[in-house]
């Protein structure tokens, strides 16, 4: 037998599967006594068992004993959250709110917040609350069986179902008359989000000690126009991304969804982290932004059990763009025999990425070393998008020199255009921002103005962060991750407007 539990997630039932577990395990549920009531209190999934070979369509289902608090209050009827004894109307509710799971992937009146989130006294007062507030979705449920449901998990006992024997002559009637077209071509939808606040959020984390809480960042200030260069990307996350986002109906219409991610790389210091951060602000959405040790754990599979926790939490507040820097290090090639002792983190991750789309998560990655990354974490489905980030060119670079001169002490005659020259080989954003602070402590120590003459002074002394060898290898780099063709794209470089 395999408990109910394990599949209450799977997304890949047939649809059918819960009006036939319905049917089998009300048969365990007729009788109306005391001693029934007393065995099903606090029935929940973990309690219920199926046989083996449920999938074949012998579905056969056993409610075993209570073997402790379960504080499954996500399934128990309003009445009994009061206080109230169980009675054969509580065990109705429940199993018609677990069989509105195994249909619709989400739970009655609260939509898919982990359930996990719910089994403490902030997620008993989250549901008191959902219930209050919202009314229940039948959008999922096949057509014909929606005032079925209606009735099953009213949230007045009056008028709900009394026990789970009134509902056999109904159930049976409905499905002899169900026609197999609302369980197989019935488009499904997902019900309208139900908005949980950050300090909402907050207190069912806390009382769930989870290894990791996601650091989300409200909308900002900002947009893409805040960056210079890079107008092909700036065009792709525009209207692949961002239209998408802004238009679900229409989006909808044509079936389309996100692209999975979006994977940012190339030399150090070009701006990928700030293209990332910069889309997230123009979306007007949250994101969060997620390094290495976040998810680092000295414990047995404790990566892996920080990286489920970090996608589920994302997938409540979604949508929601992740941003993982330096994404190399947490999904590292496992062909190589150092990484051995972390290939099932990476696996962990490479599943999460999967379904990123469906629940409303858009990632993206920064790198400095894809050549590292495992080669599965680059095919279609995970990050549908790779794009180079390359140094910045002879106008980015000038209009850089200016964003970070401007507003100090300068001498009129600085030539911007001959900075930029000066600067033509292996120079990163980074490097002319550190210049330019340089250059301005000097002037400041001998109180005088910044010249043109102190500027190249500064650049002598300096150097370039990406020598030629670098460069090289960034090159091949870029072979190896995009098509020929391609390497035409993308190829504007990037900095800060002004």
């Amino acid at each position: 037998m395999i408990c109910l539990s394990e599949y209450m997630n799977d997304s890949s039932l047939p649809r059918n599967f819960g009006l036939v577990f319905f049917g089998e395990i009300a048969t365990h549920c007729l009788k109306e006594d005391e001693a029934e009531n007393d065995y099903l209190e606090g029935l929940c999934p973990e309690r219920i068992s199926l046989s083996d070979d449920w999938f074949c369509g012998d579905v056969r289902a056993e409610i075993n004993p209570a073997e402790g608090p379960y504080n499954a209050y996500a399934y128990y009827a309003p009445e009994y959250l009061q206080g109230k004894p169980w009675t054969a109307a509580c065990t109705s509710f429940t199993l018609f709110s677990i069989t509105y799971k195994l249909l619709t992937g989400e739970l009655p009146y609260i939509g898919n917040i982990p359930e996990e989130f719910l089994t403490t006294k902030e997620g008993l007062k989250y549901i008191k609350k959902c219930r209050k507030e919202r009314s229940l979705d039948l959008s999922n449920i096949p057509t014909s069986f929606r005032p079925f449901f209606s009735k099953g998990l009213a949230l007045k006992k009056n008028d709900r179902y009394q026990a789970i024997g009134d509902t056999a002559d109904e159930f049976s009637e409905l499905c002899d008359h169900l026609d197999p077209a609302e369980l197989v071509n019935e488009e499904s939808t997902s019900s309208p989000a139900f908005e949980l606040s950050h300090s909402e959020l907050e207190k069912l984390l806390a009382q769930n000690n989870p290894d990791i809480t996601l650091d989300v960042h409200k909308e900002e200030e900002g947009s893409l126009d805040d960056l210079v260069g890079l107008q092909e990307l700036k065009r792709y996350l525009r209207n692949g991304v961002l239209a998408i986002l802004k238009n679900p109906e229409k989006a909808k219409k044509y079936k389309l969804t996100i692209p999975n991610g979006l994977l940012l790389y190339g030399p150090p210091g070009c701006g990928k982290t700030a293209v990332a951060k910069k889309f997230a602000a123009e979306c007007r959405i949250n994101y969060a932004v997620i390094n290495a040790q976040d998810i680092a754990s000295t414990l047995v599979h404790g990566t892996q059990r920080i990286v489920r926790q970090l996608f589920t939490q994302a997938s409540i507040v979604a949508p929601i763009i992740l941003i993982f820097d330096e994404i190399e290090t947490m999904v590292p090639n496992r062909n190589n025999p150092d990484n051995a002792k972390v290939a099932e983190d990476t696996n962990a991750f490479l599943s999460e990425l999967n379904t990123c789309a469906e629940r409303g998560i858009f990632v993206i990655g920064t790198t400095n070393r894809p050549q590292m990354m495992d080669s599965a974490i680059l095919r279609s489905g995970r990050f549908d998008k790779k794009i180079f980030v390359p140094l910045p060119d002879e106008q980015t670079r000038k209009e850089i020199f200016h964003k970070y001169l401007y507003d100090r002490p300068i001498d009129e005659h600085v030539d911007y255009q001959q900075l930029a020259q000066l600067t033509s080989s292996g120079y990163i954003s980074s490097d002319i921002r550190q210049i330019c602070d340089e250059v301005a402590c000097r002037a400041f120590v001998e109180d005088a103005l910044i010249t043109q003459t102190l500027i190249e002074q500064v650049i002598r002394d300096g150097g370039p962060s990406v020598s030629p060898k670098e460069l090289r290898s960034y090159e091949e780099c870029r072979r190896y991750m995009e098509p020929a063709a391609k390497h035409s794209l993308f190829t504007n470089q990037i900095g800060f407007r002004q």
